[in-house]
């Protein structure tokens, strides 16, 4: 992908990203971050929750299914 199809924001990226989305939320449609993600590939780890809904970190029944993903990604990068 040509750096002029990128937003400007994501031009300037320069660290790694872990962005997550539940495939239930109706409040942000899951596109944006799927965007997200192709527009800034091998900087942008992306991970879809199936059946979780908006601010999935929030909810007791997949906060530690959240944590665990981003332990993951942070370790990783760290390596």
């Amino acid at each position: 992908m040509a750096d002029t199809a990128r937003p400007a924001v994501l031009r300037t990226l320069r660290a790694p990203l872990f962005a997550y989305h539940g495939t239930a939320d109706t409040i942000v449609p899951l596109r944006a971050s799927e965007l997200l993600a192709a527009h800034a590939p091998g900087l942008v780890a992306f991970e879809r929750l199936p059946d979780v809904r908006h601010e999935p970190h929030n909810d007791p029944q997949h906060g530690d299914r959240i944590m665990a993903a981003v332990r993951d990604f942070l370790r990783e990068r760290m390596a």
